[in-house]
């Protein structure tokens, strides 16, 4: 028998053949699977392109709802305030464009603390915002820290800070002295978490607040996320904030009415939500609250809490404006009290400021598939002046 023999030398070729066919393979599945990676990672980047765009398309379908369709229709109908989706036909592989509609002056503008007139105090507004923060457990002294940081000038007010307090800080910041953009600037104030604002302070163990206790209309009246003070509270800056401070009667929230006077009970927001629900769901005139017995009640400057909060009965921004600004030149010499005019009153019937939240969505072409993209804007926008406020 032949016996076949093999070299060192043609083994050690072999083996480095075999090496780098070895080595050309591993290489090449990890290029192709980084390569895969990037590609989806690159469509996932395009497909969260295609629905912010949508998104944004939303929001113009919003903004197009608001200039052409009454509001009393926008509040009377739930199709214009949450639309139903719509079907993008041109789109691939399902694209839809929806957004909701919020308005935003029915909650409280944190700005609204201080004048910009006269870079002073709304005394009103003080008084409002402790009412308010006296409804979650909140200490009232949070209300000065708010006041210096919005104000310009550097005299601290109360249990609030300044220049001196913030630069104690470690880190040290500077005060902003001026009025906020976004409510999210909160936490940034002497005194305020993100918890205090941003979590639900409903008491726990409160009868009075349990829903086995309520009546079906008392059940209505606090909703569970009207616990959460940021779901009641605004930050929004406009160049002229005169004329521009009402509540918005048709989107105020149970914990927002209640501040707004020392009269206000639960029985009289009760009262009102049963108004606003028995005129499905818009009070057009502010004056059918003025026979509500709730609101006859007298005030400690001698008139019905219909006239306070109403004043008028106007909704005429101009003459609201004109009434304010009579206010201040007749006060100017004068020290501001916590009875200082409102010849126009608080409240108001149409919405100027909306919150309006586009959504776009990609979502895959057979209904056994799961994923999906699914972007959102979210944007204030000033009716009256037309325009994008954030």
């Amino acid at each position: 028998m032949k016996r076949i023999s093999f070299s060192r030398k043609g083994a050690v070729i072999l083996l480095l053949t075999f090496s780098l066919g070895v080595s050309a393979n591993l290489i090449a599945v990890q290029f192709w699977s980084d390569a895969r990676d990037e590609l989806g990672a690159a469509e996932v980047v395009s497909e969260g392109y295609r629905a912010t765009l949508l998104a944004k398309a939303g929001v113009e379908s919003a903004i197009a709802a608001i200039k052409t369709v009454p509001e009393e229709f926008i509040f009377r109908s739930k199709l214009a305030i949450e639309p139903p989706d719509i079907f993008v036909e041109q789109c691939k592989p399902k694209c839809f464009i929806s957004y909701r509609l919020q308005p935003e002056d029915g909650r409280l503008n944190l700005n609204y603390l201080v004048r910009q007139s006269d870079d002073q105090p709304s005394m009103q507004f003080k008084m409002i915002f402790e009412r308010f923060f006296a409804g979650y457990g909140i200490p009232l002294d949070r209300v000065d820290s708010l006041i210096d940081w919005i104000d310009r000038n550097d005299t601290p007010t109360g249990n609030g800070g300044e220049s001196r307090y913030y630069a104690a800080l470690n880190p040290p910041r500077k005060v902003k002295n001026f009025p906020l953009f976004t409510l999210s600037e909160v936490v940034l104030i002497k005194g305020i978490t993100y918890q205090m604002i941003y979590s639900s302070r409903k008491p726990t163990g409160d009868k009075e607040n349990s829903t086995s206790f309520l009546t079906e209309d008392e059940k209505e009246l606090i909703a569970e996320d009207d616990w959460i003070p940021a779901n009641n509270l605004t930050a929004f800056y406009l160049p002229d904030m005169v004329g521009s401070d009402k509540i918005n009667v048709n989107s105020a929230r149970y914990h927002v009415l209640l501040s707004l006077s020392e009269m206000m009970r639960k029985e009289t927001v009760l009262a009102i939500f049963r108004e606003r629900r028995k005129q499905r769901g818009y009070i057009k005139d502010i004056r059918s609250l003025k026979n509500l017995p709730e609101l006859e009640v007298k005030t400690s400057r001698g008139i019905s809490l219909y006239e306070e909060l109403a004043g008028g009965g106007s909704d005429n921004p101009v003459a609201a404006a004109t009434a304010d600004k009579t206010n201040q030149n007749q006060n100017q010499n004068q020290a501001v009290t916590g009875n200082e005019q409102r010849l126009s009153g608080i409240l108001k019937t149409e919405g100027s400021i909306y919150r309006i939240t586009g959504v776009g969505s990609l979502l895959p072409a057979s209904d056994n598939e799961t994923g999906g993209v699914v972007r959102r804007v979210t944007v204030l926008y000033d009716k009256a002046r037309r325009s994008i406020v954030f």
